[in-house]
């Protein structure tokens, strides 16, 4: 697992060039908020995906934070956690 600001990552090593990732977001209470923070992290989480392949991967993230934080800020938080726990993984 690894971290990076408000985003925690694990990570599994495949064989297979495509990278999948699940998104868990606790702490909403709203739905609203809820796919908000995933589509943005989905959003943050794209070009990590394309530069790590061969990866099954597993992001948490809390509501609250995700859906306030600047993109900027969320996409460099991601990036972080994916290329820590893709380091990790292989």
């Amino acid at each position: 697992m690894a971290r990076g600001g408000v985003v925690k990552v694990r990570a599994l090593a495949v064989e297979d060039d495509a990278s999948r990732a699940a998104i868990a977001v606790h702490g909403s209470k709203s739905a609203v908020v809820r796919n908000r923070a995933r589509r943005r992290v989905r959003a943050a989480l794209d070009p990590a995906l394309r530069r790590h392949a061969g990866l099954h991967l597993l992001v948490s993230v809390a509501a609250a934070d995700a859906a306030v934080v600047p993109f900027v800020q969320l996409a460099d938080a991601v990036e972080t956690a994916v290329a820590g726990a893709a380091e990790r993984a292989r």
